[in-house]
């Protein structure tokens, strides 16, 4: 076990460790001192206090060299000094920064010199003494070149200096490329896969859409938000499946049962329902056989919004939410009503729950909030959030049995 002579004293190793670690947290802000849009005071002069000994943790060495039977701190503490000082003079030439050191008089050591701060001036003696000059460099490199043709991203590039300083040099170039086609072409209204940038794929773009929307949004004096947005590009459709249970809803779709759509084209069909069904799960929604009057939309989860797009479901006179007991459930249904505030749940009552007490499995689910709840439901919840019934109690929609479920839908259909 070290002594507290070589746990207070800092080694150059120790301090450029701790250089990394401040280096890592706040480049950015250097990036921004270097940029000359810092907000804050400079950090520099950083000052790196060495903690030099003091003569009582190294005097017992003297004594026990003299007495072996003295007590001291441990064995070899003068010694250690000795080479801890040496380390820093080797340090100090080799490394950029200053070491400054003090003269002390100690009653039985006499005059010593020891290592008392490192002083670092900038970012680029902090950098080497980190032992991150390469990252360094090449983020200002590259900061320097952005910024140099949009001189209004200056704050976002620094936001970004980790990501930026992990491209490799393709992929930076691939950055600057789109960068400069969208600034050329601020309202293309292409999908990414029609873009006439170099290399540029879709999958690139999609992994880095974050970092990209951001600096878009920093160019063209947009708000911060999805890259499709942002750069007005197209995004692939969302598209909803829905169901037409009755067979005079598939004549006026040419004999469609299953429709897979965007929302602004299944607005288009002419279709006036009486009941319009949504259960969660996608072989729960392909089970359902014909029924009157009705609709069917399955398998979105808690992606619902396309509801409020579709201006035909307003005139249905019944709306059916159907999925799992648990609290994912109750917040899909939650949401659901945002767009659908008339729906009604189905088996998904405090009655299905306890009569179907030997299905219950483990909610591993994360919950969801849920507000739009109806007191009988709410307090479902609540029992449910709060482990009343059980530990994490959930019941999975495709193991109530078929028959009753189905039997239950064609009463409320009617």
């Amino acid at each position: 076990m070290a002594d507290s002579t070589s746990q207070a004293m800092l080694s150059p190793a120790q301090v450029r460790r701790k250089l990394r670690k401040k280096f890592d947290l706040d480049k950015s802000l250097w990036l921004a001192q270097e940029l000359g849009i810092a907000e804050t005071e400079s950090a520099f002069p950083l000052v790196v206090n060495l903690r030099p000994p003091r003569e009582a943790q190294i005097a017992g060495d003297v004594r026990r060299q003299a007495d072996p039977g003295g007590v001291g701190l441990g064995e070899g503490g003068f010694a250690q000094v000795r080479r801890w000082s040496d380390e820093w003079r080797r340090f100090q030439e080799t490394n950029p920064g200053e070491v400054r050191w003090r003269k002390v008089v100690w009653k039985i050591l006499g005059e010593q010199e020891l290592p008392e701060k490192l002083v670092l001036r900038d970012p680029d003696e902090a950098a080497h003494s980190a032992g991150a000059t390469a990252s360094w460099r090449r983020m200002k490199e590259r900061a320097k070149a952005m910024t140099e043709s949009w001189p209004k991203m200056a704050a976002a590039v620094c936001a970004r200096a980790r990501e930026l300083d992990e491209y490799s040099e393709e992929d930076f170039q691939k950055l600057m490329s789109f960068l400069r086609w969208i600034v050329a072409h601020p309202v293309s209204d292409y999908y990414l896969r029609q873009l006439p940038v170099p290399k540029l794929d879709t999958k690139w773009l999609e992994r880095r859409s974050k970092l990209v929307g951001d600096l878009a949004a920093a160019l063209l004096d947009r708000p911060s938000g999805d890259i499709y947005q942002v750069c007005r590009l197209k995004e692939k459709p969302h598209n909803v499946h829905l169901r037409l249970l009755d067979p005079a809803y598939r004549r006026l779709a040419g004999g469609l049962d299953f429709v897979s759509s965007p929302p602004e084209q299944l607005a288009r069909l002419p279709l006036r329902p009486e009941t319009v069904v949504i259960v969660e799960n996608v072989v729960t929604g392909l089970a359902f056989w014909d029924l009157p009057g009705t609709v069917l939309f399955y398998g979105h989860g808690n992606n619902l919004s396309f509801l409020s797009q579709i201006g035909w479901l307003r005139s249905a006179k019944r709306f059916f939410y159907w999925g799992d007991v648990d609290l994912a459930g109750f917040g899909i249904l939650s949401e659901a009503r945002n767009h659908l505030p008339q729906l009604v749940s189905v088996l998904m009552d405090r009655t299905t729950l306890l009569n179907h007490k030997a299905l219950w499995a483990v909610d591993t689910s994360e919950p969801k909030a849920a507000v739009n709840l109806t007191p009988e439901e709410a307090a479902l919840y609540r029992d449910l959030a709060e482990n009343r019934l059980g530990e994490r109690v959930r019941l999975e929609q495709e193991w109530i049995d078929w028959e009753t479920a189905w039997s239950l839908f064609r009463r409320l259909s009617r």
